[in-house]
């Protein structure tokens, strides 16, 4: 029904844009206008039909919010039927409920109060043991990591030592390489200056022996020199004397 309304009202609108477009035509055969008459019947028609279509829209917009509508009530009446069979299903069990006897009853809920009691202490026995063990673990769990802590704490102790008897040994051998260093160093000093010694010595006796010779080259040059002299002399002597010897007697 609002489906075939709808398409009618469609229709109308369609048919008041036609006769608009045909009177607008109409008057453009009869006077001849000019061109922007035409481009203006043109704008009209199409504001025209986009206002259609915007109804349009709405209309097909408030026609799924109706179908929507429709399935939720579907579903709606599916769960209503199905509790209701549910119900009668527990109408017809009632009876045989209501013949059961009083003491039948009580005797079940009895039997039912003792069961869960006995659960109940079985449960309550079971996580009390849970927790003893829970207790247990954590005491050995603690005595292990207290013995633990105690052992590294020792083994700490005992590399720290290590590295303080290795520090002290290291500055021993230090101290005893120096000692042995600055003896070995005074040894060197000292027979360096034994050496300076020797050589000055060496040196001095070398410079006392090269005085000597000198010495003994001058005398030895000085005597040639006093030889020569005398022999000079002694030749001068002689050819003076033998001059005379041969000199004509008278």
């Amino acid at each position: 029904m609002g489906a075939a309304l709808l398409w009618a009202w469609v229709g109308v609108c369609l048919l008041n844009v036609h006769a608009s477009h045909r009177d607008s035509c109409d008057g453009v055969n009869s006077s001849k206008p000019s061109l922007q008459l035409c481009v203006e019947s043109a704008r009209e028609l199409n504001e025209g039909v986009v206002a259609l279509k915007n109804q349009l829209d709405k209309v097909l917009c408030c026609t799924e919010h109706v179908r929507t509508l429709e399935h939720t009530v579907l579903a709606l009446a599916t769960k209503a039927s199905v509790a209701g069979q549910a119900a009668s299903e527990q109408e017809k069990d009632r009876p045989v409920m209501l013949g059961l006897k009083t003491t039948d009853v009580l005797g079940q809920h009895q039997e039912g109060n003792t069961g869960r009691k006995e659960e109940d202490t079985k449960e309550k026995g079971k996580r009390q043991d849970e927790e003893d063990g829970k207790l247990e673990e954590d005491g050995r769990q603690q005595k292990e990591r207290g013995r633990k802590e105690e052992e590294n704490k020792l083994n700490e102790e005992g590399r720290k030592q290590e590295v303080e008897n290795k520090q002290e040994e290291e500055v021993r051998m230090q101290e005893s390489e120096g000692g042995m260093q600055r003896e070995k160093e005074k040894k060197q000093e000292e027979n360096q200056d034994e050496e300076g010694k020797e050589e000055g010595r060496g040196k001095q006796g070398e410079e006392e022996g090269k005085q000597e010779e000198e010495g003994g080259k001058r005398k030895e040059e000085q005597k040639v020199k006093e030889t020569c002299k005398e022999e000079k002399i002694r030749n001068h002597i002689r050819n003076s004397n033998f001059g005379d010897d041969t000199s004509p007697k008278k």
